[in-house]
């Protein structure tokens, strides 16, 4: 601590300002992790360098490894410690490193802010850092709205921060990319429309794009019956996630010609361990007509084989990765009608909404569409041709291109 100012003081008189860096600050960040935060992180970093553009993610560590740095797929990943370092010390962190590397970087790119301690806002010392560095010392600094947490939504905290802090929020950051259209539509209603953008994940649709002839050749490797209707559910066994919702449905109707696979994390991984030993339970009650094949880091070997992808999230949810890949897998996909899911799937188009938590609703649409699959088929390519069209990674990352460099 005591060398970063003479070290700050020294680059920024004698030392050019790099354009080309870019600084992403992330509470947790792991990536070979197939979760929405460490995908979108991952691919847009990834993106980024093949543009040309220098990144370092400066985050936790989600494995409890102490600090450590490496390069990964030609970014740079700065660990300050293990992912239950209060937040107080990974923002001094934070703060030191910006400010040490002044001149390396242009941009920061907020993936999100940390949480309060108890967890019911966020974190005000790191806005107060990046008003610090867009205000003070003239970096673009960018935030990334997910809207899959209700605590850190704008509309969440107007509620329930002061007058100052809300302020502060808002003027900590050059430019909001909101993924949710509530979001959006909240911050224009505040007067910040002038800052404030849609922008959404991306997804590699090739990747996920399984032939018919590999479906047949992974069912065979899987030993699943080819004539079975694959229902598929992946995800975090946590109770926002609606596993247990789908398992319930799934263990009164137990349809003899379908079969349901659930991969997620397992127990170990997990810190709501109720949720997941509920899940485990359930998946047991429902015998051979469900099956858990436990945490896969490589998606796209086993949503090509579902017909059918069932979301059945609670509360809120940003813009879902795992939808984007049942969308870019043709899966027919059944999601709760909730916010963040609301504008961005176009029901009775490319998908089947159900109202949020309601049992009688989701068994009544998985039978109809499991004892009629063909008839719904067309819910899947138009979901195909839908996340081609708006989603593809390659336009993100150009989008995002576009950000950085100022010209958005």
């Amino acid at each position: 601590m005591i060398v970063t100012f003479p070290i700050f003081l020294f680059n920024l008189f004698f030392k050019r300002q790099k354009k080309d860096g870019v600084v992403f600050v992330v509470d947790s960040f792991y990536p070979t992790h197939i979760g929405g935060l460490e995908c979108a992180g991952r691919d847009l970093a990834t993106g980024l360098v093949e543009k040309g553009w220098k990144v370092e993610i400066l985050t936790k560590d989600d494995e409890f490894r102490a600090r450590s740095k490496e390069i990964y797929q030609g970014y740079y990943l700065t660990r300050f410690g293990p992912i239950d370092i209060e937040s107080w010390y990974f923002t001094l962190c934070v703060f030191l490193w910006l400010l040490r590397n002044f001149c390396d970087y242009e941009s920061i790119y907020f993936l999100n802010y940390s949480y309060s301690k108890n967890r019911k806002s966020i974190y005000i010392p790191q806005t107060a850092v990046a008003w610090f560095f867009k205000t003070i010392l003239n970096k673009y600094t960018v935030l990334r709205l997910t809207g899959g947490t209700v605590e850190r939504t704008p509309q969440h905290l107007h509620h329930t921060l002061s007058p100052f802090k809300w302020n502060l929020y808002c003027n900590s950051v050059s430019l909001f990319t909101s993924l949710s259209k509530d979001e959006y539509d909240f911050l224009i209603s505040k007067g910040l429309k002038n800052k404030t953008i849609k922008a959404f994940n991306g997804i590699d649709v090739n990747l996920y794009n399984m032939s018919a002839l590999k479906k047949v050749k992974r069912k065979k490797e899987l030993k699943i019956d080819e004539d079975k209707v694959i229902v598929g559910f992946i995800g975090r066994f946590t109770a926002r996630k609606g596993a247990d919702l789908l398992l319930k449905v799934w263990k009164q109707i137990r349809p003899e010609n379908a079969l349901l696979i659930l991969i997620g994390t397992s127990q170990k991984d997990m810190v709501q361990k109720s949720s997941a030993d509920e899940v485990r339970e359930l998946v047991k009650d429902c015998g051979d007509s469900a099956i858990f094949l436990g945490r896969k880091d490589d998606p796209w070997n086993y949503l090509g084989i579902f017909d059918i992808m069932v979301c059945p999230y609670r509360v809120r949810e940003g813009m879902s990765n795992t939808i984007l890949q049942g969308m870019a897998a043709k899966n027919i996909i059944i999601a709760s009608e909730i916010p963040g899911i609301i504008g961005f799937l176009k029901p009775g188009y490319d998908s089947i909404l159900f109202p949020e938590d309601d049992e009688v609703a989701l068994e009544k649409i998985l039978k109809k569409v499991i004892n009629s699959l063909e008839k719904y088929r067309y819910l899947a390519e138009n979901a195909f041709d839908h996340v081609k069209s708006e989603f593809q990674l390659d336009k993100v990352i150009d989008f995002h291109h576009q950000i950085f460099k100022r010209d958005i």
